[in-house]
């Protein structure tokens, strides 16, 4: 049985862990302005990997003429000599997959646009770079876990959220004010599944707006 004093001890340790410990909020635009400019084997610090995770992000960058590299919510590399592609999901990142649409695909391109890497993907990410001396080496990219959903599911869920919407008819009784705030929830939802789906074909700066006619 643990003593008062050791109660004490215990709490004590752990206020002094969590005085230590700093939660800094970060978005993946926010994440990707930290990342650029930097130089070739600086890309990182272990600090910043930490806030990485603790927001759910993932920087992807390069390195030599045959790796990519994942830091912060995702920690690991892969060998990708003259491009190649990888499979992510919210358990990791694989090279081999049996059934792609249960994973994001990102791209890994050699010697294309100015850069040794680049990646594409249709996962909705930022982009940096990083230089070697004064020459552009890679052009790394930064996402979030909480965007992995695969095109598949957003399918599915605007189907069903669609379905939803049609199934509502606005009555003339007491229900009408709760069937309107009903039927304005489920168009947020929409434009917000539809807005995500674009920005992950076209990256930022478009966005749908559901308005009235």
């Amino acid at each position: 049985m643990s003593t008062y004093k050791e109660k004490d001890n215990a709490l004590e340790d752990l206020n002094e862990f969590w005085e230590g410990f700093v939660f800094q909020e970060m978005t993946v635009k926010e994440a990707a302005e930290m990342l650029n400019g930097r130089q070739y084997l600086s890309e990182i610090s272990v600090d910043e990997k930490e806030i990485l995770r603790q927001n759910r992000l993932v920087a992807v960058f390069g390195q030599s003429d045959d790796l990519v590299v994942f830091e912060g919510a995702v920690e690991d590399d892969f060998d990708c000599f003259g491009g190649s592609e990888v499979y992510v999901n919210e358990q990791g990142v694989y090279v081999d997959v049996e059934d792609t649409e249960d994973y994001r695909k990102i791209v890994t391109k050699w010697a294309e646009e100015g850069y040794s890497w680049s990646y594409e993907t249709d996962i909705p990410h930022e982009t940096f770079e990083i230089f070697e001396d004064d020459s552009k080496y890679c052009k790394g990219i930064v996402f979030s876990l909480n965007d992995l959903q695969n095109k598949k599911s957003q399918a599915d869920k605007l189907a069903v959220l669609l379905d939803k919407l049609e199934k509502i008819e606005l009555s003339q009784g007491e229900n009408k004010c709760r069937e309107y705030a009903e039927k304005a929830q489920i168009i947020e939802a929409i434009q917000n599944l539809l807005n995500d789906m674009l920005k992950g074909e076209l990256g930022e700066g478009f966005e749908i707006k559901i308005t009235k006619k």
